[in-house]
Formats: C-alpha cells, structure tokens, sequence
C-alpha cells in the first residue's frame, strides 16, 4: 500500500527530530553524569539533581528513540538452520546429517 503525503511529511520530521536529538550528544550527557554520580565525592544534593536530569534526558531519548526491548516482531513460519562448514561433504555424508526423513532435522554434526 502507497503512502499517503502525511505519512512521508511524518516520517521525514521524525527523522529529522532523531537527527537533531543525536546531534545534541544526549546519550553521552547522561553517561557523563552517570560517571559523576559514581564518584564517591559526589554530594547528595547533586546526586538528587544528577538523578532527576539523568531521568528526564532518558525519557526524552526513549520517546523518540525507544529501547530495542520495546520492538517485538511476530515472525510466523519454520526457522531453518544452515550449517556452514570449511570442508565438503560427499552425497552419503549429506544424506545422513540433512535426511529429510530424520525427525529431528541434523541427526550428527557436520565439524
């Protein structure tokens, strides 16, 4: 199905918001204030200040540019395994490991 004009001025500004946030090095930001919170010299007050400014830069980053965890994908189908090897194999040798008869798939490996 065609995309509608909207939908690529959408994804173009999306793209563009992306840039902008990558350009502004947040995910470095937050991991040098994570390094100044470990420092044991660090005091409370700036603890409870680093930890409020690490969160809220994190949620920014997350609703543009959500964790990998938070993409599922449902991939429906049987997943086949390759075998790759380095030596050839002759025809008997196929047969026994990739017998299609075999319940199992591979009854013996290949290396």
């Amino acid at each position: 199905m065609a995309k509608t004009r909207a939908q690529l001025n959408r994804e173009v500004r999306v793209e563009a918001l992306r840039q902008q946030l990558a350009n502004q090095k947040h995910v470095e930001h937050v991991v040098d204030w994570i390094n100044e919170m470990a420092n044991p010299a660090t005091s409370e007050e700036r603890l409870f200040q680093l930890n409020v400014v690490v969160s809220q830069t994190l949620k920014l980053v997350n609703k543009y540019l959500p964790d990998l965890k938070a993409i599922e994908m449902n991939i429906e189908g049987e997943a086949k395994q390759y075998v790759i090897s380095s030596e050839p194999i002759d025809a008997e040798q196929w047969e026994r490991i990739y017998s299609l008869e075999a319940p199992s798939g591979a009854t013996e490996s290949v290396n």
